[in-house]
């Protein structure tokens, strides 16, 4: 089985795919979409507090900017 990893959105480590998990955030509403249509994906390390605690605080995608009216 090949070595799989994975860079963990937090720290920037290359860890081994057991290290790593993933925390799921929906934003959809965030960009005016349906609930459950836009998820972002947090990869972070998971024997690692400060990865886990900081995984909360992380966004890859920054959030549309709402334009209004005159």
């Amino acid at each position: 089985m090949p070595n799989i990893t994975f860079k963990c959105d937090v720290c920037g480590k290359e860890r081994q795919e057991a290290f790593i998990d993933v925390l799921k955030k929906d934003r959809s509403s965030e960009w005016g979409l349906p609930e459950g249509t836009f998820t972002e994906n947090i990869k972070f390390c998971n024997d690692n507090t400060a990865c886990f605690f900081g995984a909360e605080k992380v966004r890859l995608i920054k959030p549309k900017k709402v334009e209004e009216g005159p």
